[in-house]
Order: C-alpha cells, then structure tokens, then sequence
C-alpha cells in the first residue's frame, strides 16, 4: 500500500535482540485463548494475553504492517510501533534483513519473535482465538487471507503503483477490473455465510481484518470509486464485501487508532512518557478503589514486602505510564502518615473538557478548570488524600492567548 506521513517525530534505529528460546509449541497458544466476542466488543480475559507486550517494528507508514495493527487494534492489546529511520542501516539487525518484525514479551520476560507480516499476522490471530477450531475452517481462513493480502497486493502493484497515475481514479478502475475473479471469489464466500458481515459464523476472524484493511485504504485513497463498486446496495456486486468494511469502519477501538492518527496513537518514540510516581497512602483500599474504579486505571502490581507494607502500582490502559500508592503501615517509624499531600503529578489526556465530564458525573470535584489557558487546556482535582492531579491537553485555539 502506499505510504502515508505520520505525525510522528523521526527516531534513531531500533536494535533488534533475537531471542533463543526454542521451545514455542502450539500448545501455549491453545492455553492462553481466553476472551469473548459479543457484538463485535472483543474483551481479553486471559492473564497470560493481558500482560504480554507485543512490539510491531515497521516504518511509520501503513505498508505491509497494518494488518497486524489493526488485530492488534481490535482485540485491546498492549503494544507499540518501532520505527527505524535511518533505513536500510539496521538490515543486518533484523531477522531477514527487511521489515515488518514482531515482539511478543510474555509476562515472564520471554520473548518470541517473528518476521514476515503474513506470519505475524497468523500468529496474533491464532493467539487471540480469531482463527477456526477445525482444520477445515483453519485451512479456509488460510486460504482467504493469502488470498486478500497476496494478489490484492500483486494487482495494486501492477496496475497502480508502478504506474504514473496510481493517485488517479483511472489508476483504480484498472485494479477493480483485474481484481474482479478475487473479489467475486470473497462475496461468494460471503454471502454462502449469510452475508452477515464474516466471513466465519458471528466471529471476527484475521480475513476479515485484512479485507477491512483494503477496503479502508480504497476509501480514503480513491473513494468516489469506493463508494461506487462498494455499498449495501442489493445491485451491488460486492454487497457482501461493504458489510465487512461497514462493521469494523464502526468499531470502536479501530475508529479511534484511525481517526486518532495512527501510527501517532500508539506512540513511534523510544521515550514513551513518565514511567512512575509515587504517593504515600493513609488508606490504601480507599485509593485503590479509587485509581481503578473511578478513575478506570489498571492495577499491574499489588505486593506486600514486609508486614504492614503494601505497594500498589497502576498503569494508565494501553499505555506505559505508571504510578505507585505507597502505604508503609501504621506503625512505620518515618513519619511518612503525617506528611503533607505530594504537590502534584500531571498526566496527558485527549481532551481536558471530556475528561472533566466523564469524571463530574463520578463525583469529582475540580480544584481548578478545566479552561483552556491559549498554550494548552488544564484542569486539576484531588484523590481521596488531597494528591493534585493536573490534566492537561492541547489548546482548542479559543484560549485568551491564541
């Protein structure tokens, strides 16, 4: 697919460590598939998949990567773009000399790597359980995803970017016309299951991701011929096929990786954001309640070193922002109990305003804003202690000192 700019600053060549481990075997994967698809609102439920960390090492276009984004996207998971600029000097790092590259970090620190997007891609999808359960509907599911990700890519080539005009509408009834045999191939499938939108049953599986992932790149790059050969429309040809786009263009979380700047969404940096803080707590249930039932955050540690001491660690979702409530006990000889709240932490949200409301209707009392102060927008409460939390997120322009 054609390159698209990100928003994103330029970073240095990321090093990659190949891992030793060997002893990878199907049955891992069988074992850490616990999640529920209800309504196309996929949620993890396994330990093992919420706290793995997975890492996409591409370039920061939409490419050969966005397939294994978009999964990735789709099921909530916790990972990151990697970016090499300085290409092609980190080849000889890389698995095969090329990209895109996949990390997996278990929750043990192990980590399995793989290259190939296609590759990746099956990997995530069996993973998360987007794959069959029979090898029939594995094989059929293998057989549709070749085909979508292989000869939609050999016809875009040939008929569009290789050629001068492949930004022109020209450029796209050509490719309609070649990838005619492979889309009617797609429909009938389709519509054999009910033209529901799936091409397996109810259930989200990795074909109908990457055919989202055409569809989406067509209607943004050629879209008035989009919108032609693609509608619900019963004279439609491909009826079936713009009721697969229809529902994932409407997902949520892929709404908001899309319309939230993609590659920019989830972060290309090396340096990602403040890793922790710290709070020391008088009444640690009453924070905890607090930080992960009013605020949403996710408890990723809750340990007790010594008797009394217990230390809690929170991180922001789909983020590697962390902070700590600290409580030492009541009989800690460091006077920590009477000491005065901390000053103040400050945290990045999309939109001072929106956040203000959500928490409003939760009960939260601001100390200040939110306003938009012209260099940015601001608002401050306390938790449950009298820590400050300041929020902040870009100026809408309308502040008294735009």
């Amino acid at each position: 697919m054609t390159k698209r700019q990100s928003a994103t600053e330029p970073m240095e060549d990321v090093s990659f460590d190949n891992s030793q481990d060997a002893k990878k075997q199907k049955q891992v994967h069988e074992t850490s598939v616990k999640a529920t698809q209800e309504n196309d609102a996929y949620e993890i439920e396994s330990d093992f998949l919420k706290k793995s960390i997975f890492e996409v090492y591409y370039m920061e276009v939409h490419g050969r990567a966005e397939d294994t984004r978009f999964l990735l996207e789709y099921v909530g998971a916790n990972y990151r773009n990697r970016s090499a600029v300085n290409w092609p000097k980190g080849k000889s790092e890389t698995m095969f000399g090329y990209l895109p590259q996949l990390i997996h970090t278990k929750p043990d620190g192990s980590k399995f790597e793989l290259a190939e997007c296609k590759s990746m891609s099956k990997y995530l999808a069996v993973l998360f359980g987007l794959w069959g359960s029979t090898i029939e509907e594995e094989a059929t599911l293998d057989m549709l995803f070749d085909s979508i990700t292989d000869n939609m890519t050999d016809i875009m080539i040939n008929e569009a970017w290789d050629k001068p005009d492949m930004h022109e509408l020209t450029a796209f009834e050509r490719v309609m016309d070649k990838a005619k045999p492979v889309l009617q191939g797609l429909e009938r499938f389709l519509v054999k299951n009910g033209s529901n939108g799936y091409f397996l049953g109810h259930k989200t599986t990795l074909p109908d991701l990457a055919l989202f992932s055409w569809l989406e790149y067509f209607f943004l790059e050629y879209t008035a011929l989009a919108e032609k050969h693609f509608s619900e429309e019963s004279s439609s040809l491909y009826s079936g096929i713009f009721k697969v786009y229809q529902r994932l263009n409407q997902n949520p979380r892929l709404r908001a990786y899309i319309d939230g700047g993609r590659w920019k969404h989830k972060s290309c940096s090396h340096f990602l954001s403040m890793n922790t803080t710290a709070f020391f707590a008088k009444d640690p249930e009453k924070l905890h309640k607090f930080y992960t039932e009013t605020l949403g955050l996710n408890c990723v540690l809750d340990v007790q070193p010594a008797t009394g001491h217990r230390y809690i660690e929170y991180e922001f979702p789909h983020s590697e922002t962390r902070f700590t409530v600290d409580y030492l006990g009541e009989n800690c000889p460091v006077d920590y109990q009477k000491s005065t709240p901390a000053d103040s932490i400050v945290l990045n949200v999309r939109n001072v305003f929106d956040v203000h409301a959500m928490l409003a209707k939760k009960g939260v009392e601001f100390t200040f804003g939110p306003k938009d102060e012209g260099w940015g927008c601001i608002g401050e409460f306390a938790d449950p202690e009298g820590n400050q939390i300041m929020i902040m997120s870009p100026s809408t322009g309308n502040g008294p000192s735009a």
